[in-house]
């Protein structure tokens, strides 16, 4: 129940209804009032049922979102005889109990079970979910199709550890290509079967392929060890999805460990994690490392960074330094037109300094015996107008 910004006129329907002055969700009444006596009345019914351990009893209440409702429920719980651990996403509950599509009562039973006795529920939720993010990979699917790819190509592209995708592959999966990070774990289907894992090893690049098409040198982390087609379902991620590069999602990662990386590659999340861990990759130089006093240092720094810092201390050149970088990247500065302010932040240092603010009127401008004040702009508006 909330209350609304404006009286703006708005039409209560089935799943949102409003006042005046609020709003609310339909199912908990037709008044603001009676709302918020149900959602009141709602929690009062998760701490009983929490404190008894009642776990049906909170999987049967849908009078709050899921998220609310177990979190609630697993602060009001007995700490000394625990039901609930504290994680509220089903994916790294299945991920730690083994299972797969369960309840959420369902599930923290199967994750308490395994809670060793002497281990309190506070310690036990954080070792869930440190395993949980030991698996929580961020892993995507790329297809070589049948819909612009022959044979020949793909075992071309397969020697040559070359991902290639169009530019201008529908629903940003072209945009998503270009855009991920070097390092970014995939896997590589050609149309319905799997075929290697991989790491990107560096950005994109036009290919040889034609006008539009992009790629991308990859490292090979492991081949697939079957390459029957896989038909276990079309979800976008899997290899029958109508996709070509897609991410497959946190909350299916369980189930793609479960259908697709353990039958087809003999990996389970954990192992493949320990794989992207013994990568070699080239690290990107840190400030430390180059030698700020020649140009092709600094003429990295321009090209790979929007945000530099210089640090050490006083008197070793950093604001000079500063300085050469702006007047070399912003030449037309000399001619007047300057580009760049310097600003030097503090604890007091506030949007009135930076943007806009009240300033007293000092010297022959001011009235005498009289406080007068005008609005100045700050250096960010200053550098906006310029």
């Amino acid at each position: 129940v909330f209350s609304r910004g404006d009286n703006v006129p708005k039409t209560t329907d089935s799943k949102l209804s409003f006042s005046e002055t609020h709003g609310w969700y339909s199912a908990l009444g037709d008044k603001a009032e009676k709302a918020f006596i149900n959602v009141r009345e709602s929690v009062c019914t998760v701490v009983e049922l929490a404190r008894c351990g009642d776990l049906a009893g909170l999987q049967a209440l849908q009078s709050l979102g899921e998220a609310y409702k177990w979190k609630i429920a697993f602060h009001y719980q007995d700490r000394a005889k625990p039901h609930i651990v504290g994680i509220f996403k089903a994916a790294p509950l299945k991920d730690f109990a083994g299972v797969s599509d369960r309840s959420m009562a369902d599930l923290q039973q199967a994750v308490l079970a395994k809670r060793p006795p002497e281990m309190n529920i506070l310690e036990f939720g954080l070792s869930v979910w440190s395993s949980w993010t030991s698996h929580n990979l961020v892993i995507w699917k790329l297809s070589h199709g049948d819909n612009g790819f022959n044979d020949i190509d793909r075992q071309s592209l397969l020697d040559k550890h070359l991902a290639v995708m169009h530019q201008g592959t529908k629903k940003q999966q072209g945009q998503n290509f270009m855009k991920a990070q070097v390092g970014t774990l995939f896997y590589l289907c050609h149309g319905n079967s799997p075929q290697q894992i991989g790491q990107f090893m560096s950005p994109t690049e036009p290919s040889v392929k034609g006008e539009g098409w992009l790629q991308r040198k990859y490292k090979v982390l492991k081949d697939s060890v079957c390459q029957d087609p896989f038909t276990s379902h079309s979800k976008n991620w899997s290899p029958r999805g109508n996709s070509t590069f897609w991410q497959v999602p946190a909350d299916d990662l369980p189930e793609f460990e479960r259908e697709l990386l353990m039958p087809y590659f003999a990996l389970d999340l954990a192992e493949l994690a320990s794989l992207v861990e013994e990568l070699d990759l080239e690290p990107t130089p840190k400030l430390s490392d180059l030698d700020l006093a020649k140009p092709a240092a600094r003429e990295s720094i321009a090209a790979e960074a929007r945000n530099v810092i210089y640090y050490g201390p006083p008197g070793t050149g950093k604001t000079h330094r500063v300085q050469e970088e702006l007047r070399t990247r912003y030449p037309d500065s000399a001619d007047g037109k300057k580009r760049f302010t310097f600003v030097t932040f503090h604890q007091s240092y506030g949007y009135e300094e930076f943007i806009e603010g009240l300033r007293p009127v000092l010297g022959k401008a001011a009235v005498a015996g009289q406080v007068q004040y005008e609005i100045r702009p700050g250096a960010f508006k200053r550098l906006c107008e310029r």
